[in-house]
């Protein structure tokens, strides 16, 4: 069998499952990696097993499959932002994102109805998670900037750091309360943070204290949190 330009010869059962992967997953990108994967991670193991003196876990060899199958799409659709684990759990995330991606990538910015102002928050955090920095703009409904905010922030996971943004944001919001009449509207492409945020029972426990006061804030300001993509949050963008 020719296979990226090899030939190689397979037992029956893996030359089968090659061939429906390009036959059956044409438009799936994240199936595209799956016969690297699955050779490079039986071949890493099996190297293991004969140089180290490990053993086949078959539980541990699914998982360090899906991790390197996470690993590589994250690795190639570097604009696409899905915490490695929630992929690791539900690879369909991958194609999901891409689908999404490109109804939003061209939607702008808005500006928010009569009576509310809107804070566009975001995060960025460095590859090895140790710096990050948070930032935040604030508009009302003519699209003209009031003020915004821009600072850094400790180590730490992607996704506390979105969350950090956004519980900043409230906190920035109380210095400018009393000087407006308009409600919050505030605006994150974190879609993972304010799906939590919206649905405090989803979160994870560790992450649990800070959405819980996210939540409380904003029923103080009556406030509403959304979503929206990359390209109507560029005003608040970190590099």
């Amino acid at each position: 069998m020719k296979f990226w330009r090899l030939n190689v010869v397979f037992h029956a059962n893996a030359k089968s499952f090659l061939i429906a992967q390009e036959v059956l997953n044409t438009n799936s990108a994240i199936s595209s990696f799956v016969p690297g994967v699955v050779l490079w991670t039986i071949w890493k193991v099996r190297n293991a097993i004969v140089f180290e003196g490990g053993k086949l876990d078959q539980t541990e060899l699914f998982f360090l499959a899906r991790f390197r199958l996470s690993s590589w799409f994250l690795a190639k659709y570097k604009e696409i932002y899905i915490p490695k684990d929630s992929l690791i759990s539900d690879l369909s995330l991958g194609d999901s994102c891409l689908v999404l991606k490109s109804i939003v990538s061209k939607i702008p910015w808005s500006p928010p109805p009569k009576g509310f102002i809107k804070l566009n928050v975001d995060a960025a955090t460095s590859f090895d998670w140790k710096t990050s920095g948070l930032g935040g703009v604030l508009r009302n409904d003519n699209g003209s900037i009031l003020c915004s905010f821009k600072e850094s922030s400790g180590p730490g996971p992607p996704i506390l750091m979105e969350l950090k943004a956004i519980q900043k944001g409230l906190l920035f919001f109380v210095l400018f309360r009393g000087l407006v009449k308009e409600r919050l509207i505030i605006e994150s492409d974190s879609k993972v943070a304010v799906h939590w945020i919206k649905n405090v029972e989803l979160c994870p426990n560790v992450y649990a204290f800070i959405v819980k006061d996210i939540v409380d804030r904003l029923k103080d300001f009556e406030g509403v949190v959304r979503w929206v993509g990359k390209t109507a949050n560029l005003e608040a963008d970190m590099p």
